[in-house]
This record gives structure tokens, C-alpha cells and sequence, in this order.
């Protein structure tokens, strides 16, 4: 199974959708922000700033995956979340799994248990290489 060519026609499908006259970015932060640990953590700043930053993340963490090096922009982005900043713990990057994979589900209409674990192939790296730099 070509996981990489299941997660490359996905993301073009999950991005070019709208549903519910809302694009896979806010579906993803609705599901995001519904984890009250989560929604505590950005109920100070700029409302629209995490929304935005979830489209890149996801381009982030699968540019990781294809280059096999975080760029510069994922370890600012590792920087940001670790403990001396924004203090995202570890285990709160299942819940951006899980709202990503949501978000997938509903603006995916070819979405099956394979679009699904293409996904989660491409963007573990990334969980794991944030979780790594929490403490850093």
C-alpha cells in the first residue's frame, strides 16, 4: 500500500473542501478547542492565530515526514510549544492527531480506515519529534 500517494490525494481532497460552509482548518480547531485543556491554553490569545496555525501544522509535520529533517519553521514551531513557552505537554499532541483526523473524516468523502492510517503514518513523525523537544 503507497500510504504516502493515499495521504498526498487526501490532503488535496481534505483542503479543497468545504462543508458545512466551513473549511477543514475550522472543522479541525472546533474539534481542537472542544478539549478543555486545549481551549484553556489559547483562551488568551489571538482567536483566529490557532486556527490558521493548524492548516500549517499539518503541512509542517507532513514535510517532516517527505524530508526526513524538521526545517527551520518546525523547530521554531517546537521551540514555541515547548515548556519554556507556550507549555503544550506531550500528551495534548493526541488531541491535534485526533482533531486532524476528524477533520479528515468529514471533508474527505474517499475517507477510509487506509486515507486514515496514511495519515497517522505521515504525521506521527512530527507528534513524535515534538513530544521529543517539550523539555528542551
Amino acid at each position: 500500500m503507497d500510504y504516502e500517494e493515499i495521504f498526498n490525494l487526501s490532503y488535496w481532497r481534505v483542503f479543497g473542501t468545504i462543508v458545512d460552509e466551513k473549511p477543514a482548518a475550522e472543522t479541525m480547531y472546533g474539534r481542537f478547542l472542544s478539549h478543555p485543556e486545549i481551549a484553556a491554553k489559547f483562551a488568551q490569545g489571538d482567536p483566529d492565530k490557532p486556527m490558521q496555525m493548524l492548516r500549517a501544522s499539518v503541512t509542517l509535520a507532513a514535510s517532516y515526514y517527505f524530508n526526513r529533517k524538521p526545517d527551520h519553521l518546525l523547530l521554531k514551531f517546537a521551540e514555541l510549544h515547548s515548556h519554556r513557552h507556550l507549555g503544550i505537554e506531550p500528551h495534548l499532541y493526541r488531541f491535534w492527531m485526533e482533531s486532524v483526523l476528524q477533520a479528515v473524516q468529514v471533508h474527505d468523502p474517499d475517507c477510509n480506515e487506509h486515507v486514515l492510517e496514511a495519515w497517522r503514518r505521515i504525521l506521527t513523525p512530527a507528534v513524535e519529534f515534538m513530544q521529543s523537544k517539550f523539555e528542551t
